[in-house]
Order: structure tokens, then C-alpha cells, then sequence
């Protein structure tokens, strides 16, 4: 069996996972803090409540601060992973083109079997 093509040959299919398997952890910590921040958010509201009730606002204010500093890494981590999602998808696009290519020519030369 041959393969078509427009197939990515194994050293295009390596340049991409390079490129691309640097943002895998980051991807699984953005993730993360989106579950931490969204955990955060649902307790604020019951405990903005408990905090009016009983007029002791240190778990709400706890809860403020844990929920702005897991925003302002999640908005960091953001920044890096659009920095290096510029050279992933370079690569992605170099081996999809080296494949289009590679299927352009085998239907204008095809090559006796």
C-alpha cells in the first residue's frame, strides 16, 4: 500500500510534533486554571452572601485574591502559548505545504508504477 501524496512523510510528521509538543503542557496548566477560576467564581457568590450575613469578609476576600492570581497566571500562560504557537504553526504549515506540493506534482508527473 502506498500512501497518497498529500500525506505528511515521517520527517514532516516529526518537524511538526516538534513544534507542536512544547505546547502540550502548557495547554494542560491553561486547563487547569480555567477549572481553578471557574471553581473560584462559583464560590464567590455564596460567600460575598455569607460575608454580608455574618460581616466577617476574610474567606471572601481570600477567595477575591486566589481568584485574581490564578487570572493573572492563566493571562500570562496565555501570552506564552500564543509566543509559541507562531513557530507551531510555521512548521504545521511548511509540512502542508511540502505535502500539497508533493501531491501537485505526482498529478502532473505521476511516475510509472
Amino acid at each position: 500500500m502506498q500512501a497518497h501524496p498529500s500525506q505528511l512523510t515521517p520527517a514532516e510528521a516529526h518537524q511538526v510534533l516538534a513544534a507542536v509538543a512544547p505546547i502540550a503542557p502548557l495547554v494542560a496548566d491553561i486547563d487547569r486554571l480555567l477549572f481553578d477560576l471557574h471553581a473560584d467564581g462559583t464560590q464567590l457568590p455564596a460567600l460575598a452572601l455569607q460575608a454580608q450575613a455574618s460581616g466577617d469578609e476574610i474567606d471572601l476576600i481570600e477567595a477575591q485574591a486566589r481568584a485574581a492570581a490564578t487570572a493573572a497566571t492563566l493571562h500570562s500562560l496565555l501570552g506564552v502559548l500564543a509566543l509559541r504557537l507562531g513557530p507551531a504553526c510555521d512548521a504545521l504549515d511548511a509540512a502542508l505545504n511540502a505535502a500539497s506540493t508533493a501531491e501537485v506534482m505526482a498529478e502532473h508527473f505521476p511516475t510509472e508504477a
